[in-house]
């Protein structure tokens, strides 16, 4: 598989410019859903799985998905098949929209955001498991400038890399295995990220108080 770096280092190889190559700009994701659909034949360890996600944040909307390929238990989702194939879907960028567009990347959850849950020994059964989930990665997004089916392989324009580290709650939904009742299978999971808190009204209060008190203090000084 293709890592971030060689992604890189094959948009250096298809033509970036040196001077480019230090103004790649890098967007910050303040809001993210994304989605996962795992048949359940397939288990819940590894396996290719569909995904569809949106990202968000100050001047860029990205939405997309694909097949990709995950690792539940290592914490480590990589959006692009083992094919090095990327995902493909629309960015936003300052009111201008481009697509289609390639992206390529890994979303790293923290320790214990999948947690398998123990198998209730009912073959066929479905178990559902909403957790606390800290999310972090980063996602690089390029126009191709010639047909293709995602393949990364040059040429390309490229936009920029999302990165992203945010807090929400992740939502898996499993089903004890048919045929091993012992083992349950990953069917869908979903992450919500959790917009930051606005400053509450206490807090704005004691702002106008010290800011007041302050005031008065630095008169009377001058005074």
């Amino acid at each position: 598989m293709i890592s971030r770096g060689s992604l890189l280092l094959l948009l250096f190889t298809a033509g970036t410019s040196s001077a480019f190559a230090d103004q790649f700009p890098i967007y910050t994701a303040t809001s993210l859903t994304i989605t996962y659909t795992t048949p359940a034949a397939q288990g819940c360890c590894a396996s290719l799985t569909r995904d569809s996600w949106s990202f968000s944040g100050p001047g860029i909307t990205a939405v997309g998905g694909g097949d990709t390929y995950e690792s539940f238990y290592g914490g480590q989702v990589f959006l692009g098949s083992p094919d090095d194939v990327a995902e493909q879907g629309t960015l936003t960028i300052a009111g201008q929209q481009y697509a289609p567009v390639l992206f390529y990347g890994d979303v790293a959850y923290g320790a214990g955001a999948f947690s398998t849950p123990a198998s209730s020994g009912n073959p066929g059964q479905v178990i559902t498991v909403s957790t606390p989930a800290a999310v972090s990665g980063s996602l690089a997004a390029c126009v191709p400038l010639e047909p293709c089916e995602g393949a990364l392989s040059g040429p390309f324009t490229y936009l920029g890399n999302i990165e992203f580290n945010l807090y929400g709650t992740l939502t898996s939904t499993f089903q004890v295995d048919r045929v091993n009742p012992s083992y349950v299978d990953l069917l869908t999971a979903q992450f919500v990220s959790t917009p930051e808190p606005a400053p509450g009204p206490a807090i704005l209060v004691a702002l106008v108080v010290f800011t007041i008190f302050f005031c008065i203090r630095h008169r009377r000084v001058r005074v």
